[in-house]
């Protein structure tokens, strides 16, 4: 969203958003003192409301809703040529840390939906660059990380561990994410969202 404004004047293009990312994108947003320090503040930006589909004179992209990392997220699936384009449904077959108002089951869920669709291939492009020929197995990879380290959280949490615990027990002393952005990146937030 911080290249929206720069995208129309540069390049006349329109800015498009789920209805619940409307809002965010057309006010300044709060952020926390990382995001503002690597970022800055995005100017705001009047966006359009995103319908079920994007068509260009080369491309159709289905727009599918993705919840799990925020609200109104979606992903692009142009399903003629296989790709998707995941956004941060996605990082890494193994995380080991979320943000504090991410959905790890939500994420699970998402990641699922996206494998399951009947095409020939997933060609997963994701928001860090990373292109991805085989998507179907990496979502399905972190789709069955995170399903078994839900079971292992909620096993340990069951015995009376705490959130700090089961996160040594599991992934060890965390992540820097964590303070390097005061707790809204890190491994007790995996672990919390997956006792939930």
């Amino acid at each position: 969203m911080g290249a929206d404004r720069l995208l129309r004047e540069r390049f006349g293009v329109p800015a498009y958003a789920h209805p619940d990312s409307v809002q965010r994108i057309n006010e300044v947003p709060d952020l926390n003192p990382y995001q503002e320090y690597v970022w800055g503040y995005p100017e705001p930006v009047e966006v359009e409301v995103l319908g079920n589909v994007i068509e260009t004179p080369l491309f159709r992209f289905d727009i599918l809703e993705t919840p799990g990392h925020c609200p109104g997220h979606v992903a692009l699936v142009e399903r003629e040529k296989g790709w998707c384009f995941s956004g941060d449904i996605f990082i890494t077959e193994k995380p080991k840390v979320i943000r504090a108002d991410e959905d790890a089951v939500g994420l699970m869920e998402s990641m699922r939906m996206l494998a399951a669709l009947p095409l020939l291939r997933l060609v997963l492009f994701t928001s860090g660059g990373k292109i991805i020929p085989d998507g179907r197995a990496s979502l399905l990879a972190c789709a069955d990380y995170l399903d078994a380290l839900r079971e292992e959280v909620r096993e340990l949490g069951a015995q009376g561990l705490s959130v700090e615990q089961i996160r040594e027990r599991l992934l060890g002393e965390g992540s820097s994410l964590s303070s390097l952005t005061g707790g809204h990146f890190s491994s007790d937030n995996l672990v919390a969202s997956l006792m939930a």
